[in-house]
């Protein structure tokens, strides 16, 4: 869009120059606002939008130049011929013996004639030079006294002077010298839009760090493309420039046409040519909301795919990674509903948290949620578990150390897991484990929110969430000297008890189907349907591994089924029955009416499924949907029952 503001020096200039702009060439081809008013109305008008050029003559022109002093203005010029022609205007009408040519412009109308002027009106003419606006009256008063009967000037100057009851004649512009400044006007218009395109498409190709980067104009032509473009789509021996992209890349069409259509970003769009695989994303190049353009950037999925590997690889190997996130964790109980409640509330808050509860109940999976729930998920996350690390090991691991600290140290150092989590969370796991000694340098820590590396003299202040996790009575340990008092404090501000499996059984059989497909998914086998009685041995099973087990008897149960239905026998074989009599946590005494219950409810759905089949003659199909039931479990049950 390219923005011009005329301001004409007379009322009768004003259609004159909307004349010229609606006719003029460049309308068709331009998109241009284009705004006119005149003196009194600017006054007026109050400046909302800023414009490309602005256009003035006289007085207006200088004033504009102080207003917009880092804005193009152009001045309408006052010729010699406008001058006789505003002498022999004022000739006609009012036979003046004498008159006074008032203006800023004679300062610069040093080749005027007066003499040959005098004669074509046929009277005396005297000059007046101002500088200021407010040189006008005095220059008025002067004439006046010089005997002058007709003033010749600007627009302002003969408002003025008809006030006072003199002759004026206003210096009018011919219509050529308009379409010359408006064609001006133009030219550097669109010199200005043209930069501020450039300009906005550097931008945006400096902020892209894909790969291959094309820039097409409003034509669909290519007007930049960088070497990694050519190497895939074009012979570099070839002019580029200026050919239509989809001469060659005619897949993109479509997209091309979306992005301009809608103004909107385009991203993501996978096309196969040449053998090769690239992701393409298109960017519209708006100036003033005005899309001039597309910037197209591709890479190749195989780079992708590289670079993924790579940032996975080196962020799994520093631990930086939490996948887990609450809505993954598998539960029906109320008690762990609760419980995943207050853990959102913690992850709102940066406190410290321990998460206490036995081995396998799911505590890392817990610190991992509330790390990605809370507003530090942008940040690493880092875990260790300090059971598995000496005291020397511990400190150089979570400190850091530097070059030459001890023997074996890398060169150059390393950087500690504090520091790696800075502005993240850092989650150490079996924290009871800690030794007595080192447990003093952990709390200078938590204390000062600073570390020094082994061998270092200098402190690196950080900003971390500290979660621990424990499955130890740890007032048991304060009590017998294990743990300091002091440390607890700052690690248990906030805490979370997650119950054993065998205190939420609603939550066992949710978990052991889920997990029981999840295996079977993976062997491409069907998941079998459980009877009555399994579920019952599953449900009162003590699981002293927790989930950690369960995942255990659930891949084991999906390699060595033998049907489609997971009977008594089978259950009890997954959980060595042979072990269990030895074990009170096993305790598996199943109640003979449960079962005899059971076969009741079995022979009732046998029936009901006979019936059903029946009614609709053998028609699986819809004897699922009376049932209510999909078609594979409708075979199953058909196949328990012999049907």
């Amino acid at each position: 869009m390219i923005n011009i503001f005329f301001i004409v020096p007379y009322p009768e200039l004003k259609p004159i120059i909307n004349e010229i702009y609606n006719n003029h060439p460049f309308k068709k081809s331009l998109n241009v606002n284009f705004l006119v008013m005149t003196v009194d109305m600017v006054r007026k008008y109050k400046m909302e939008k800023v414009y490309d050029v602005y256009v003035g003559r006289n007085f207006t022109f200088k004033e504009l130049k102080k207003m917009y002093p880092n804005k193009a203005i152009l001045e309408i010029p006052i010729t010699g011929y406008d001058i006789v022609q505003a002498i022999c205007e004022a000739h006609e009408k009012y036979h003046p013996k004498k008159i006074g040519i008032i203006g800023r412009f004679l300062k610069f109308f040093n080749v005027l004639d007066f003499n040959n002027l005098e004669e074509i009106g046929n009277c005396q003419l005297i000059s007046y030079p101002i500088d200021e606006v407010h040189d006008m009256e005095t220059s008025i008063r002067k004439a006046k006294k010089d005997k002058c009967d007709c003033i010749v000037g600007g627009y302002s100057t003969t408002l003025y002077v008809k006030d006072k009851g003199i002759d004026a004649v206003t210096i009018k512009v011919s219509k050529e010298t308009i379409y010359k400044v408006f064609e001006e006007a133009i030219h550097i218009a669109q010199a200005i839009h043209e930069e501020r395109e450039k300009s906005e498409i550097l931008r945006i190709i400096t902020k892209t760090s894909n790969t291959g980067i094309f820039y097409i104009n409003s034509e669909k032509n290519i007007e930049e493309i960088n070497d990694e473009a050519k190497k895939y789509f074009l012979n570099t021996d070839i002019d580029t420039y200026n050919r239509s992209i989809f001469q060659i890349a005619p897949f993109m069409k479509d997209a091309i046409n979306t992005c301009f259509e809608t103004g909107n970003i385009v991203s993501n769009k996978l096309y196969t040519f040449k053998n090769i695989t690239i992701s393409v994303d298109y960017t519209p190049v708006k100036v003033d909301n005005i899309i001039s353009g597309i910037i197209i950037c591709f890479f190749t999925v195989t780079k992708v795919q590289q670079l993924e590997s790579q940032i996975r690889k080196k962020m799994s190997e520093k631990g930086l990674v939490a996948k887990y996130k609450f809505s993954d964790i598998i539960y029906k109980s109320s008690v762990f509903k609760n419980l995943i409640q207050n853990a959102k509330k913690y992850a709102a808050v940066s406190s410290n948290i321990l998460i206490v509860g036995e081995t396998g109940t799911g505590k890392e999976l817990f610190v991992q949620s509330i790390h990605n729930e809370s507003s530090r998920k942008d940040e690493s996350f880092v875990g260790v578990n300090c059971a598995a690390l000496s005291t020397n090991l511990l400190e150089s691991e979570l400190f850091g150390y530097e070059e030459g600290a001890f023997t074996g140290s890398k060169k150059g150092g390393q950087i500690g897991l504090f520091e790696l989590a800075h502005k993240g969370t850092l989650f150490l796991d079996e924290i009871s484990e800690i030794p007595i000694s080192f447990q003093s340098k952990l709390l200078r820590v938590l204390q000062e929110h600073e570390v020094r590396r082994v061998g270092g003299t200098t402190f690196i202040p950080i900003d971390v969430r500290i979660i621990t996790a424990t499955n130890k009575n740890m007032k048991k340990l304060l009590a017998e000297g294990k743990f300091r008092e002091d440390l607890l404090y700052r690690l248990d501000v906030l805490k979370l008890l997650i119950p054993p499996l065998r205190e939420r059984k609603e939550d066992i059989i949710e978990l052991f189907k889920y997990y029981l497909n999840y295996h079977c998914q993976k062997l491409g086998f069907i998941m079998p349907s459980f009877s009555k009685e399994a579920e019952f041995i599953i449900s009162n099973y003590k699981f002293p591994g927790n989930i950690r087990e369960l995942i255990n008897i659930t891949e084991r149960l999906s390699v060595l089924k033998n049907n489609d239905v997971v009977s008594k026998e089978d259950m009890l074989t997954m959980l060595y029955q042979d072990d269990i009599d030895d074990n009170k946590a096993y305790d598996l005494t199943l109640p003979n009416d449960l079962f005899i219950n059971c076969e009741k409810e079995d022979e009732k759905e046998k029936a009901n499924i006979k019936n059903i089949l029946m009614s609709v003659n053998h028609n699986k199909i819809k004897a699922a949907e009376k049932l209510g039931i999909d078609r594979t479990t409708l075979w199953r049950k058909m196949k328990k029952y012999g049907i």
